[in-house]
């Protein structure tokens, strides 16, 4: 039903959707358009099949919205409070605006759990398939790669970081900081990332990138990671790789902001590519430490509510 109703909405009603039409509508004529695989075989089904643009945005809807809810219900502990978080957070983002994004998260949501499973051959084919939907889910994926290959030989667990764990953990987080804002300022420099991007990707995320991270995004991506380190670093969540991912997504979408700072439309995008396991790793903090696991998510629901209903413009309808 959710995804019908996104699929139905008005043509002006979010930002991107009017794109998308007019993308799929071109594709279906024969011309090229910039943008993955999947979304050319998508529109060509599509329009096959006489449902045009709607069952194009059905699908990636679909692909989005359901493998999350289903794993949500069935393999989470407070199924309910995961779809608070998950709905407050980047559902309007990624489910009804970036639907690609979405499509290709819902994906590699599906894959990680299908690894907790001992299901490795499906694992890698669904993620890599993620790839198609969106090309930025290249490095969700290759990072999931890194982090499969530390967990199967055991350079990292959950709560296995020794007698100086706290120590450890605030250390890291202060020199990827540092790091973030020196070393790899070189981010800065446009014209590397214009040799490497398609046209469209370069001018709507490079051009775009005139503005900065606001202060509140920027306190609550801080405070996130550092829940997310300190949750694994102490051993505050479940021993098992869906919750340790989660955690270090957490933290990986404050270095994201931080490797590009001077294009904060790139951070912000792949910041909120990796906050999309939030439910995961708060619901499992809840678990396993609830005294610490309650009030945390008693902050990120609010500040999430706080950014859908007074800050995000996303899903507002264009003049």
């Amino acid at each position: 039903m959710i995804s019908l109703f996104i699929a139905h909405r008005p043509p002006d009603s979010f930002f991107d959707t009017n794109n998308y039409i007019e993308m799929a509508t071109r594709a279906n004529d024969g011309f090229e358009v910039n943008a993955e695989p999947s979304f050319e075989f998508l529109s060509s089904i599509s329009f096959n099949f006489g449902t045009g643009a709607v069952g194009l945005l059905f699908a990636y809807a679909a692909l989005g919205i359901v493998p999350k809810i289903i794993l949500i219900m069935r393999r989470l502990p407070y199924p309910y409070l995961a779809l608070l978080l998950y709905f407050s957070g980047n559902f309007i983002l990624q489910e009804m605006v970036q639907v690609r994004v979405g499509a290709a998260l819902g994906l590699l949501w599906l894959s990680m759990f299908l690894f907790m499973d001992g299901r490795m051959f499906w694992a890698i084919i669904l993620s890599v398939l993620a790839t198609s939907f969106h090309y930025s889910a290249f490095i969700v994926f290759a990072i999931a790669i890194v982090v499969i290959f530390a967990y199967l030989n055991k350079f990292i667990r959950v709560g296995r970081l020794g007698n100086q764990k706290l120590i450890l953990a605030i250390s890291i987080i202060t020199v990827s900081y540092l790091i973030g804002l020196t070393v790899f300022n070189l981010t800065s420099n446009e014209s590397l990332l214009y040799d490497y991007l398609p046209n469209r990707y370069a001018d709507g995320y490079l051009v775009a990138s005139a503005a900065s991270y606001g202060i509140g995004r920027i306190i609550f991506v801080f405070f996130v990671s550092i829940v997310g380190m300190f949750s694994c670093a102490l051993g505050w969540l479940p021993k098992q790789f869906p919750y340790l991912f989660a955690a270090l997504s957490a933290y990986i979408s404050l270095i994201a902001m931080c490797l590009f700072q001077s294009q904060p439309v790139v951070g912000s995008r792949l910041a909120d590519m990796f906050l999309s396991f939030l439910p995961i790793l708060i619901v499992g903090l809840i678990k396993a430490k609830p005294r610490i696991g309650w009030p945390v998510f008693l902050i990120v629901l609010v500040a999430q509510a706080i950014n859908i209903i007074f800050y995000a413009t996303y899903y507002q309808a264009i003049d």
